[in-house]
């Protein structure tokens, strides 16, 4: 079905890329269509897994899930344009292989789009999930630091954002926050034309953030203080290979520079003058970090 098609109305498309989530796949998909409320289309889009993901999601699915499975690998954000390819519902999840959805998950966002029908986007809060030890001292960052300045962004911004208030709070943070979280705890219209446009395959950690950037300059996002999931951090996790091979932090300076040229009349002057000093404080920090490296 194309993106630019209304899709059934009301429907919730839950996307779940997947490469070798056996370990994963049943719990999620449990969670999932166990939910009350909406209707939903539960589609699993697997990239050449290694493992069984693909036989034990027909089995968890209950009939109730399209299993695809890619010929070859598509890689992390090939596999995602691949999979809300396939998605047939007015309103979108990408939903993580690994995440958990809580109770209420759909029909909390799913009312939150439908009492704003003019809001392009919408999302909730979500629990760190640590699975293992070595995970929490990895991403020491969401267990201390993340907490307190999420806590002060949702303040300033309150429940219903409009566009400049969320450029202008992206930019206070310099664009390396994500405000939004997630992909599992978003909802988007599928007809957005950030949606018909898919995710920029040239990132693979601000994947998503790039994606949300897109979609809140051109409407309102709401967003509820409930805990609607759970986001898991693990080895086996995307973001954990992107951290410890460097691509977290490669990402940051094409990822500025195309914002740069995005928001160049959101911005304004002092707007402008502000990213192009976060963007040159962060060449500098790469730059040292590699004479670091090389003299290690």
């Amino acid at each position: 079905m194309s993106a630019t098609d209304p899709g059934r109305q009301g429907v919730i498309s839950v996307c779940i890329p997947t490469w070798n989530a056996a370990a994963w796949i049943e719990e999620t998909l449990g969670r999932i269509l166990d939910q009350e409320g909406p209707e939903l289309d539960v589609v699993v889009c697997d990239d050449a897994s290694e493992d069984d993901t693909c036989a034990l999601a027909r089995a968890a699915g209950r009939g109730r899930v399209r299993v695809f499975a890619n010929d070859e690998r598509l890689g992390l954000s090939g596999n995602w344009n691949r999979a809300i390819g396939h998605a047939e519902g007015e309103y979108l999840c990408l939903f993580g292989q690994d995440d958990a959805a809580y109770p209420g998950w759909a029909a909390t966002l799913h009312g939150l789009l439908e009492a704003h029908p003019d809001a392009v986007m919408a999302f909730g809060r979500r629990d760190f999930d640590f699975v293992t030890e070595d995970a929490r001292s990895t991403f020491e960052y969401f267990a201390e630091e993340y907490p307190g300045l999420i806590d002060g962004a949702y303040a300033r911004l309150g429940l219903r954002i409009e566009p400049r208030a969320m450029v202008r709070e992206s930019m206070r943070l310099g664009f390396l926050l994500n405000l939004v979280g997630e992909p599992s705890f978003v909802l988007v219209r599928r007809s957005h034309p950030a949606v018909r446009a898919g995710f920029d395959e040239r990132f693979r950690q601000l994947v998503d953030w790039e994606f949300y950037t897109r979609l809140f300059t051109s409407g309102p996002v709401v967003r509820t203080d409930e805990v609607v999931g759970a986001y898991r951090i693990h080895k086996a996790a995307a973001s954990y290979a992107n951290r410890n091979d460097g691509t977290a932090y490669r990402e940051q300076i094409p990822f500025l520079e195309l914002l740069e040229d995005r928001y160049r009349g959101l911005l304004g002057w002092t707007g402008r003058r502000r990213l192009r000093a976060r963007l040159r404080g962060v060449r500098r920090w790469q730059a040292e970090e590699r004479r670091r490296a090389e003299s290690g």
